[in-house]
């Protein structure tokens, strides 16, 4: 379980400095635990090159 709570904080991570660079003015409300399980999700009924990319965004 650690590698993938860790994958899941340096996701949540990426995830704010992405959002945070756009509105660095603004308070900023987000569940990166939310967002994991929609992408696990996601990823369990994709194949091909969207599973593909889903797991390299979720997998770092």
């Amino acid at each position: 379980m650690e590698p993938m709570s860790k994958s899941i904080g340096e996701f949540a991570l990426d995830i704010f400095k992405e959002i945070n660079s756009s509105n660095s003015d603004s308070n900023i409300l987000y569940s990166p635990v939310s967002l994991a399980a929609s992408l696990s999700l996601a990823l369990l009924g994709s194949k091909g090159d969207t599973a593909s990319q889903i797991e390299k965004i979720m997998l770092r």
